[in-house]
């Protein structure tokens, strides 16, 4: 299981988990289910984020989840596994929008032993970018069904 705590994601997290985003950003329009898995391109090979799994969002100031992975080097076979994240958050309600900051992810793991160089590479290369902004209203739906509202 490969393991950091330095990595900068905002890219991936946002392509998951962006419903409307600000002008700017990376998408213009909303994303649906449909629009799943959503694809990174490199001449190192490509890197497929199928739809989050969002475990909790703590006092609406840390959001945490799963996110599958699919990354498939140039000229060799995919691998298949999972990274889970912590994303600090702050939510702009008059925008109804929610910006990412800080993330962590916590380990990178797949169903076939940890990813190689290569893998880990691409993934970083994918998750360059800054910041981002991500609508609400698809964060609130894409919450657990049993998620508790705090102080309730």
């Amino acid at each position: 299981m490969y393991k950091s705590s330095v990595l900068h994601w905002p890219f991936l997290l946002a392509l998951f988990l962006s419903a409307s985003v600000m002008p700017g950003y990376l998408w213009s329009a909303p994303l649906e289910a449909s629009s799943f898995p959503l694809e990174f391109n490199s001449m190192g090979g490509q890197v497929l984020v199928h739809h989050p799994v969002i475990s909790n969002w703590k006092d609406f100031e840390v959001l945490s989840g799963r996110m599958p992975l699919e990354v498939t080097p140039a000229g060799s076979s995919a691998w298949f596994g999972s990274l889970s994240f912590e994303v600090d958050t702050v939510i702009h309600f008059s925008d109804r929008l929610v910006s990412l900051h800080h993330p962590q992810i916590s380990d990178l793991k797949g169903d076939g032993g940890p990813p190689s160089d290569e893998v880990l590479r691409l993934v970083r290369e994918a998750m360059k970018n800054g910041e981002e902004n991500i609508s609400l209203d698809y964060l609130l739906r894409a919450l657990p069904d049993d998620f508790q509202i705090p102080g309730t």
